[in-house]
């Protein structure tokens, strides 16, 4: 099977190609390891850095291309490039990524798959006119949409024409061992054994409710003079001025290094805010420290209510500060580790969105069929 990949190059944050982070690299990468031919087709907002090229894969081939005049026309001339005719086009990133899909499928005569990984409407490129219009009504033209939480599937269900077709699709997690353990990273802190760490890694912006885990760690002070908070990644200039002698920072770390972090952690907490975000994405770092072995407390928001709907003693209402104090201390106290089995690799996600691709494909091979018979 030969499948197109658009999508744009920057998520999360993250360089997917130039990081070879995040859905948009693991799961291609994990087809072309199942014996696709996958290309994928990327455009950088950030046209600074574009350019950039990757196939050191066998059947894993990137090109990237710059938002600008030239990059655009070289972009389109690749992906209607018949010679190469997919088997089925794989859109995903946001609303101008979804268009361009269903359009480039519809010229090369293949079922398209629009890919959410968040809800796109929430991103500010709806803004622009009819684009929002745009991607729904290329939601209702595509074979199916793989859908990265159950939370979202139902926002979508919502939004979009009876019968559309939405497949889970969840994020994995890498299966890489840590890099460095517990010991290490004492050292890297400059704190001696004995000590016990509490840590967020990820986004730690005051939208996602961090100011919580500050609160929290404030009034735990007083109780665990042992007590030590670990931040690793992405700041505001309000969280940064937040000090005390007891937190530590690592600014944002390699990804190939926060499984290290987060094992090394007594106890991983996942913040977030209730909000149009938090309800439809997937929780990558809660999965992330389940993976590691850590135990977690989380904000009960979204799909991580779903993914620790067994293990409620490790959720806590967001915004409820004296909850997460509570919650820390439980895990402090009498640790609960999450049954690893509740995530997947990214191995094993691509398995599942390979028969969704294939699935695609044969449904439209029998319409033909049908149509030919007729």
């Amino acid at each position: 099977m030969k499948v197109l990949v658009l999508c744009k190059r920057y998520s999360t944050g993250r360089d997917s190609l130039g990081d070879r982070y995040g859905r948009l690299y693991n799961l291609p990468r994990e087809l072309a390891r199942l014996g696709w031919q996958v290309d994928v087709r990327s455009l950088s907002y950030r046209s600074r850095v574009a350019g950039e090229g990757w196939s050191s894969l066998a059947g894993f081939d990137w090109r990237d291309y710059a938002f600008s005049p030239v990059g655009l026309m070289a972009y389109r001339a690749d992906v209607l490039d018949v010679i190469r005719r997919p088997d089925i086009v794989w859109s995903s990133s946001d609303a101008l990524h979804c268009v361009i899909g269903d359009r480039v499928a519809s010229r090369l005569g293949v079922p398209h798959v629009v890919d959410l990984y968040d809800d796109y409407e929430s991103f500010g490129l709806t803004r622009f006119p009819f684009l929002r219009g745009e991607m729904r009504a290329a939601f209702d033209r595509a074979a199916a949409l793989t859908v990265v939480s159950r939370s979202l599937m139902e926002i979508v269900k919502e939004r979009q024409r009876q019968g559309i077709r939405l497949i889970h699709v969840p994020n994995g997690v890498d299966e890489a061992p840590t890099i460095f353990g517990r010991d290490e990273l004492l050292r890297r802190l400059g704190l001696a054994s004995g000590v016990r760490l509490v840590g967020a890694v990820g986004a730690l912006d005051p939208t996602r409710g961090i100011g919580d885990l500050f609160e929290a760690f404030f009034r735990l002070c007083d109780s665990y003079s042992d007590l030590h908070l670990v931040l690793a990644g992405r700041e505001s200039g309000a969280t940064r001025r937040v000090r005390h002698p007891r937190i530590h920072r690592l600014g944002q770390v390699p990804h190939q290094e926060a499984r290290s972090v987060l094992a090394a952690l007594d106890v991983s907490v996942v913040c977030n805010r209730d909000s149009r975000f938090a309800r439809a994405c997937h929780p990558m770092k809660l999965v992330e420290s389940i993976s590691a072995g850590v135990p977690v407390v989380a904000a009960e928001v979204g799909e991580v209510a779903r993914v620790l709907r067994a293990w409620p003693e490790c959720l806590y209402p967001s915004g409820d500060v004296p909850a997460l104090v509570h919650r820390i201390a439980g895990q402090l106290g009498s640790p609960r580790r999450i049954d690893p089995t509740v995530v997947q690799s990214w191995a094993e996600v691509a398995v599942s969105l390979a028969a969704a691709l294939q699935g695609a494909v044969g449904r439209q091979q029998s319409t033909l069929s049908g149509l030919i018979r007729t």
